[in-house]
C-alpha cells in the first residue's frame, strides 16, 4: 500500500508502520528501491510473536508450550542498505525523531530498525463473552 501511496501522491511523504509482519513482505522493498521511491518504513522490532493467545487455547491435559514465537534479531536496517536503500537502527526513543529525519532527507527507500520492548498481549476473551 505505501508503494501505491507513493506513486499517487508524489510529492507528500509515505510513512508505513510494520511490526514482525515486515517478513512476510520484505521484499516490497527492493520493488521501491528500483524505482527509487521514497517510503519511509517503520518497524517495531520485538524478539517474540504474541504467546498470549497460544497460551490461552491450551487446555491443562497437555503440556504449556508456545510454538515459533521466538524470532532472530534480524536487521531489516541491513536489508535496506544491502538492496541499495537507507537503513537505520534504533534502540533509544530519543533516537527516532533524528532517524526519521534523516530518512526522510535520503531521498531513497527506507527502514528504520526500532528495537522494542515485548509485552505479554492481554488476554483475549472467549467468543460470546461480551
Amino acid at each position: 500500500m505505501a508503494i501505491a501511496a507513493r506513486l499517487r501522491q508524489s510529492r507528500r511523504p509515505v510513512l508505513a508502520c510494520w511490526a514482525t509482519a515486515l517478513r512476510l513482505h520484505a521484499f516490497e522493498l527492493d520493488t521501491a528501491a528500483r524505482y527509487r521511491l521514497p517510503i519511509v518504513t517503520v518497524i517495531g522490532k520485538r524478539r517474540s510473536l504474541e504467546r498470549g493467545d497460544q497460551l490461552q487455547i491450551q487446555t491443562t491435559t497437555v503440556p504449556i508450550r508456545t510454538v515459533g514465537c521466538e524470532l532472530a534479531p534480524s536487521r531489516y536496517d541491513q536489508l535496506a542498505a544491502a538492496l541499495g536503500a537507507h537503513g537505520e537502527h534504533v534502540e533509544r526513543a530519543d533516537d527516532l525523531e533524528p532517524a526519521l529525519d534523516r530518512a526522510l532527507r535520503s531521498g531513497l527507500p527506507a527502514i528504520i530498525n526500532v528495537a522494542i520492548e515485548g509485552l505479554a498481549a492481554p488476554p483475549t476473551p472467549p467468543p460470546g463473552s461480551h
